[in-house]
């Protein structure tokens, strides 16, 4: 309202009404009733959808009396404490396996590095067994040999020879 009459003067006498003042005095009075009255009816309207909004807050909370008059909100709550609790079981499962799952890879790499020591250790008992078919299979027993200690040595070492390259082939 201030903004309206700031730059008009009042006069208390008789003759202020016909002044300029006066009609300005009008129009400024006009025009702040106007505006009051498109405030008030935008206050209405904010007041109506309040009002509106009140109501559907009004209906939602009797669905919720209604379901906790039936003991489905208790029913919904102690639903969802069981999905917590499960959730939580869940993760400390979870985290037990990754645990397990750790240590399982620590072993793995562990047994990995010993299976290629193995490996090297057949690559080594292979040759082993290979040099020692050739010394078998260069020793001649003579006729001279016979029933001596070089031929039965000779009959073990070709056994024994051929029963590590059975073993070492099915270890490959």
């Amino acid at each position: 309202m201030k903004d309206f009459v700031a730059g008009s003067q009042f006069h208390t006498s008789p003759s202020a009404a016909r002044t300029p003042n006066a009609a300005f005095r009008k129009k400024a009075i006009s025009d702040l009733c106007r505006q009051t009255e498109q405030v008030f009816l935008a206050t209405g309207d904010h007041l109506s959808a309040t009002s509106e909004a009140l109501g559907k807050t009004r209906s939602v909370l009797a669905v919720f009396e209604e379901m906790n008059a039936n003991g489905r909100l208790a029913e919904l709550r102690q639903h969802g404490h069981w999905h917590d609790s499960e959730m939580r079981a869940l993760s400390d499962e979870v985290l037990k396996a990754l645990d397990i799952l750790s240590a399982l890879m620590d072993r793995a790499r562990g047994v990995d590095g010993e299976v290629r020591e193995l490996r090297d250790i057949l690559k080594m008992m292979n040759i082993v067994v290979l040099n020692a078919r050739i010394t078998v299979a260069a020793i001649q027993v003579t006729p001279k040999d016979e029933g001596g200690s070089l031929t039965g040595f000779t009959e073990d070492a070709t056994r024994l020879v051929a029963e590590l390259g059975k073993i070492l082939s099915g270890l490959d």
